[in-house]
């Protein structure tokens, strides 16, 4: 079995957390489900199957005004041939 290393930025929360304290404008949706469809893109062309997408997996960066949504927890992750 091949072995790999995620290394990522530290996050500011999470999509579990946002969404218990606010609740996300339309355009806030939108940029999620962008960001969310390129992470699974990249995944799919990389041949990794993540198997654990939830809120809590979904890491918040907030930079400079702009909200960068990151998937994480790569734990359960396996590979397809």
């Amino acid at each position: 079995m091949q072995e790999f290393h995620i290394i990522m930025s530290l996050c500011d929360s999470d999509l579990e957390k946002l969404l218990e304290s606010k609740r996300m404008t339309d355009d806030e949706i939108k940029d999620l489900a962008q960001q969310m469809a390129d992470a699974s893109k990249f995944l799919d062309q990389s041949k990794i199957i993540h198997r654990d997408i939830k809120p809590g997996n979904i890491l918040i960066k907030d930079d400079e005004g702009s909200r960068v949504f990151k998937l994480g927890d790569f734990g359960s992750v396996s590979t397809s041939l």
